[in-house]
């Protein structure tokens, strides 16, 4: 949530200290939110370390798809966060959960 309020203010440090740290955080767990998003329901089993990480997985997703509109406009804006705000909205992008082909 901290990010989301850094990427709207009108500094433009800030702004990139915030794209730079949302690159840095989905580099390096966009491989674990993506897997334990794309999990199936459980069938009756009952594993709280799964469930905790599911919610913790689900949590990080739908906050960082919040962003997407904010970044949308910094991607549009130009100037130097332009290519940062791109980049973060391509990995979040790239973290929705894929339909499997039946």
């Amino acid at each position: 949530p901290t990010l989301a309020n850094l990427i709207k203010t009108r500094f433009e440090d800030y702004i990139r200290v915030a794209l730079e740290y949302m690159k840095f955080l989905l580099k390096s767990f966009s491989p674990v939110i993506r897997s334990t998003i794309s999990l199936p329901p459980s069938n009756g089993n009952v594993n709280p370390q799964l469930e905790e990480r599911i919610s913790r997985c689900s949590a990080c997703y739908k906050t960082l798809v919040a962003t997407t509109s904010d970044l949308k406009l910094l991607a549009r804006k130009g100037g130097r966060v332009q290519a940062s705000a791109r980049e973060v909205l391509t990995q979040i992008e790239s973290l929705a959960p894929r339909k499997k082909a039946t």
